[in-house]
């Protein structure tokens, strides 16, 4: 028998159960929308729920419990063209395109929900204007670091000077390259500090947490408990399991 206990076992240990859960509920704060088995989806509800209730409260942020709910809560910040680029192949193509537009024309387009802050430069506009500035660059790390950042053409201009300094033409903006000492080679740069060079992109993309206590608790704030509805799409070809979809009602 099994009295005052709730949940079902879905034929795994308990360490197991907890992932499994943990899972499910970061694809449902994720897309809002899951497809999973009517048992799954049942279990789901009852500890989803839970952490909507708790990321309703004054102090969400705060609480211990609520990160123990998902997997992988953080805001994830992508520095640079090519991170950027990457998480942009991911997307949908609707989504892709949205967010295409805004980063091409952030003033001019619509920021999607997802986006937290998205900054192009270390310089503010309202800031005097600067002048160029010479920088030292000392080891390989910092160097191809830099290099990254750089616009493509520029990129590879640089890439093939550091290759062969001797036969390939050296880049307007570099000044001096010292490779002499291997391990920590000194790459000397001019940098006009009123364009966007040198300076990488950064895209900062809301986390599960943010999304949870930003944007889906507050639907809810009128509602005590019911956040969640689940439809019956019938029996799963091959092993006749019932399938059902689970979704937030707003």
């Amino acid at each position: 028998m099994r009295h005052r206990k709730t949940g079902r076992k879905f034929g795994r240990e308990s360490h197991q159960r907890v992932a499994l859960l943990r899972s499910l509920c970061t694809s449902l704060v994720k897309y809002e929308k899951i497809t999973t088995t009517l048992q799954k989806a049942k279990d789901l509800r009852r500890v989803i729920e839970r952490a909507v209730t708790i990321a309703k409260s004054e102090k969400n942020i705060e609480d211990p419990r609520l990160p123990g709910y998902f997997h992988a809560i953080q805001d994830r910040e992508l520095i640079g063209r090519d991170a950027i680029k990457h998480y942009l192949s991911n997307l949908k193509k609707e989504t892709r395109e949205k967010y295409e537009k805004y980063l091409k024309d952030p003033a001019a387009n619509e920021k999607p929900e997802e986006v937290l802050e998205y900054l192009q430069s270390n310089r503010n506009a309202k800031d005097p204007v600067a002048t160029a500035k010479d920088k030292e660059i000392i080891g390989k790390d910092r160097i191809n670091r830099f290099t990254t950042s750089l616009e493509k053409e520029k990129k590879d201009k640089l890439r093939k000077y550091l290759a062969d300094p001797t036969k390939a033409e050296k880049p307007e903006f570099v000044l001096e390259y010292n490779d002499k000492n291997k391990k920590q080679p000194i790459l000397k740069v001019r940098i006009d500090a009123n364009k966007r060079f040198g300076a990488p992109k950064i895209l900062r993309i809301e986390g599960l947490l943010t999304k949870l206590v930003k944007r889906i608790a507050p639907r809810f704030k009128d509602v005590n408990g019911g956040y969640t509805r689940i439809y019956k799409l019938g029996k799963r070809r091959g092993d006749a399991a019932e399938l059902a979809i689970i979704e937030f009602t707003k």
